[in-house]
């Protein structure tokens, strides 16, 4: 395995130069390891006061520009370092279309009832206090130059596995008091293993909640109501999603009482 580390404070003083930052920026690997690698963006400050937390893969390129370009501004204005990244992270977290998918489906499961909200849009802007927003993988990483999207498998991979167990484990210990919401069939078998690991228990997680991904349509809009069982195409397992919405439902009103 190879390693380029210059440890935290490099990056915090590139970040708050005048220096130009490319996408994928030499200056921000972190590590690689052969098609691998990972780079810094600033996605290490954790909410430790959430009632929830929502959990994804990795940060993909947008996210990554996202969060630089706007550490930067913050610094800029004035901001402290922790108060930058602070914004830079739920301002680039499920960003886009993903953001409002996911947000309809917490509120058609309860959620919003249960924190007393409106709407979950609202853990995006006015309550962002309530929430906090990771990954598995807490710094972007790239497989051969595009987003990594799951393949190799991270468990089976010890590049990805020891990330894992470097930061993500540390930072789920550090939220116990969260409901957990993991987004995505491998984020959700790679938060049980690690869950089960650190003793969090079952009754503090929300598993099965379609990934909210445009790619994912179809599951989104039937797990809404908004499209018939009939009109579903062979791919979509209607009675999967029927058993995993009630289960979610319940779930969430179990948490109220």
């Amino acid at each position: 395995m190879e390693q380029h580390d210059n440890g935290l404070r490099s990056f915090i003083d590139l970040l708050a130069s005048n220096a130009e930052i490319l996408d994928r920026d030499s200056r921000l690997r972190i590590i690689g390891d052969g098609t691998l690698e990972t780079f810094y963006a600033p996605f290490e400050h954790i909410n430790v006061a959430a009632q929830i937390t929502l959990i994804g893969l990795t940060p993909g390129q947008t996210q990554m520009r996202i969060a630089l370009n706007e550490t930067r501004l913050a610094l800029r204005s004035g901001l402290s370092w922790h108060e930058a990244i602070e914004r830079a992270k739920y301002l680039a977290s499920f960003g886009g279309p993903m953001r409002q998918n996911l947000t309809k489906m917490l509120d058609h499961i309860g959620l919003n009832g249960w924190l007393g909200i409106d709407t979950c849009d609202l853990l995006f802007s006015s309550h962002r206090s309530m929430a906090h927003y990771t990954s598995v993988l807490r710094y972007p990483v790239f497989n051969a130059g595009a987003n990594y999207s799951g393949k190799p498998d991270i468990d089976r991979t010890p590049f990805l596995r020891e990330q894992i167990d470097r930061w993500f484990a540390a930072e789920l210990v550090s939220l116990r008091s969260s409901i957990f919401i993991p987004l995505g069939t491998q984020v959700q078998q790679v938060f049980m293993r690690v869950a089960r690991e650190h003793g969090i228990f079952d009754e503090r997680c929300l598993m099965g909640i379609p990934h909210p991904s445009g790619a994912n349509a179809e599951r989104i809009a039937y797990f809404l109501g908004r499209k018939q069982k009939d009109k579903l195409s062979p791919k979509t397992d209607s009675e999967s999603i029927d058993l995993i919405r009630a289960k979610l439902i319940s779930k969430v009103k179990a948490l109220g009482g």
